[in-house]
């Protein structure tokens, strides 16, 4: 699945801009093959914009506010419906809630130690929180793993 964790090294490779001063850009393209369409100050994002991921991730995009080039309150919608709506930090999911198409849902704050390196994946995150399954029952998360079922 998606390496959240590149985004980070992706948003700082050198972007193309399709216009003269950056101040004046609405549209970016990076060589990693993402978009990004919206506000920007001192050539990068800032304010309201959506980030197209592009290459594997085609129709994954991140929507939403940004802050000196990262996400701060956005929302990242993956091509297969499922999407997590919070804040972010570090360019990572921070505290939010993450739907799962087949109707589980994850509420809690997210963490990620290694959000400055390309080591985790989306499958892999570590959080605390509570897991909602699509029939009803709920699973308190510890650190990333179950701590009882209620």
């Amino acid at each position: 699945l998606l390496l959240l964790l590149l985004i980070p090294s992706l948003l700082f490779s050198a972007p193309k801009f399709t216009g003269g001063d950056c101040s004046f850009c609405e549209k970016i393209f990076y060589p990693s093959g993402q978009r990004y369409v919206g506000s920007f100050k001192n050539g990068r994002p800032e304010g309201s914009g959506v980030m197209y991921m592009g290459k594997g991730y085609k129709k994954d995009k991140i929507s939403g506010l940004w802050v000196d080039g990262l996400p701060t309150k956005a929302i990242y919608k993956w091509s297969n419906g499922d999407y997590f709506t919070g804040s972010w930090k570090k360019a990572a999911p921070d505290v939010g809630i993450h739907f799962y198409t087949n109707g589980t849902k994850e509420i809690g704050h997210f963490i990620n130690e290694n959000a400055n390196t390309n080591s985790s994946s989306w499958d892999n995150k570590l959080w605390n929180g509570e897991k909602i399954l699509p029939n009803g029952d709920k699973i308190f998360i510890k650190d990333g793993k179950p701590n009882n079922q209620y």
